[in-house]
């Protein structure tokens, strides 16, 4: 009934799409359907401007309360001032999330068709992550995301209700998780199109375009036009009757899928991330009493990187795109997944004094305390970094100071053990926080826990092989041998 409602509204607003229907699909809700054979030299679907929601647009077409609304939550008093703002991206997308939000509160009887193909809050807590499937993530590398999505979230609107005192007061935090949902499930990149204007909107939210599935393989791309929006055929090849329009949303993998659209796609090529903090391995051997004193070698290791703008998290992914990177006796690593500023990071974590690691304050240039700092907070001087007498000013240079160390290989052993023991942990936590739901989204949870499973599992083998290399490695037996004796 919603999609034949749906339909017939679409062709009143100029929407032309004579052979392509909307049906639900197995695996993903409704898609796009052909209903016969399609030639590539005519668009399959047309859509007009008119429907091509940008923010100005939506603003134009709105109500004097909705824009009051904007105007509050965006504390501008004019229309020429909100039309400006209305420019900066975040406040595109703030503009077409309240959009959402108010369309569900006060249910105006225009966009009654459209509102009702989208997904409700019902069947969201159902199969979206952001409302009932954080719970399931447990243990996974989206979890902490997950969750500091939802405080941000719920930090964001509780600001908005405090600068708007109408109908929002009204509305709940579970419809502005939905509003954001069906926003970040939907939207279309404006800025990916050459035909662009330099400063046009940036976003957009398309009636009937939105329902496009994404596919591993899209037989269908979108351009612009003078009129509004096409939906072509890919590299000039037709379509058969009952086929799917796929669109591609980009090359995301299955953990970027999941947070955003709710599924995951079987044997998607692109590859999930494994991002590890280090800041635990710094504390490593670390009594309690040095640790708050900042005195430690791993506290000023970890001052050191954040004096230096580097995030202290190593990346694993299936895939390394940075091979080229490992030279040398870096080599070793190259096949392994981890990113050559991930070895590099665990170079330092397990360099020491013996190693000829030094690390002292420059007290000759201790910043001056100024007004604006927290007179509470100690001024310290900066650190400086040296490895046998050489002074380290970027990461590479760690690397260069350890391929020249005699027991070089002790070295790569040190970090491929730390290596196994931290995707040991990750790899506990993954199953020992596994747990079973009658909700729809399990499945795809669950099929995303055992991706990164098999890639945390994939990746310890390949670190076993490597260990298995340095153990019996002459400089290493001879290294071992010396210390033995010690």
């Amino acid at each position: 009934m919603a999609a034949s409602h749906f339909i017939h509204w679409c062709k009143e607003q100029g929407i032309h799409a004579p052979h392509v229907k909307i049906e639900k699909t197995a695996y993903a809700g409704n898609g796009l359907i052909t209903t016969q054979s399609c030639s590539p030299q005519q668009p399959l679907v047309q859509i007009p401007n008119s429907l091509i929601l940008t923010a100005p647009r939506v603003l134009s077409q709105g109500s004097a309360v909705f824009s009051q609304t904007l105007k509050e939550c965006l504390l501008v008093q004019k229309e020429a001032q909100l039309e400006a703002a209305l420019m900066l991206p975040k406040n595109e997308k703030l503009c077409l999330r309240l959009f959402l939000l108010y369309e569900n509160h006060h249910r105006t009887p225009f966009w009654q068709a459209y509102r009702e193909m989208l997904p409700s809050i019902e069947s969201l807590q159902e199969t979206h992550v952001v409302f009932s499937g954080h719970t399931l993530l447990k243990g996974t590398q989206l979890y902490a995301s997950v969750q500091a999505k939802r405080a941000a979230l719920e930090k964001e609107f509780c600001r908005l209700q405090s600068l708007s005192g109408g109908w929002l007061k009204d509305t709940s935090l579970e419809a502005w998780l939905w509003a954001d949902t069906v926003f970040w499930s939907r939207v279309v990149s404006l800025g990916s199109s050459r035909d662009r204007e330099e400063h046009s909107p940036d976003v957009a939210l398309i009636p009937f375009f939105d329902i496009a599935n994404h596919g591993v393989e899209p037989n269908v791309r979108w351009e612009l036009t003078s009129q509004g929006m096409a939906i072509v055929c890919m590299n000039g090849t037709g379509l058969l009757p009952n086929q799917e329009l796929l669109l591609s949303y980009g090359e995301k993998s299955n953990q970027e899928l999941l947070f955003l659209h709710g599924f995951c796609l079987e044997n998607n090529p692109v590859p999930s991330q494994v991002k590890i903090p280090v800041a635990p391995f710094l504390d490593l051997g670390v009594e309690e009493d040095e640790r708050k004193e900042g005195d430690s070698l791993g506290a000023q290791k970890g001052e050191w990187l954040n004096q230096k703008s580097i995030h202290p998290v190593v990346t694993l992914q299936k895939k390394n795109a940075q091979e080229e990177a490992f030279v040398g006796v870096h080599a070793i690593f190259g096949s392994t997944g981890w990113s050559f500023q991930s070895i590099v990071l665990i170079y330092l974590v397990v360099l020491d004094q013996d190693d000829g690691l030094v690390i002292s304050r420059d007290l000759q240039n201790t910043p001056q305390p100024s007004a604006s700092m927290d007179p509470e907070q100690p001024v310290h001087a900066n650190l400086n970094v040296y490895i046998r007498g050489q002074s380290i000013e970027k990461m590479a240079s760690i690397a260069d100071q350890v391929a020249l160390m005699e027991h070089c290989r002790v070295i790569q052993l040190r970090v491929v053990m730390l290596l196994l023991d931290a995707l040991a942990y990750h790899l506990d936590a993954l199953w020992s926080n596994y747990g079973e739901s009658a909700a729809l989204l399990s499945t795809s949870i669950a099929k995303y826990r055992q991706e990164e499973a098999d890639g945390l599992e994939h990746a310890s083998g390949l670190l076993v092989d490597i260990r298995d290399q340095l153990v019996e490695d002459d400089s290493v037996l001879k290294y071992l041998s010396g210390h033995g004796q010690e």
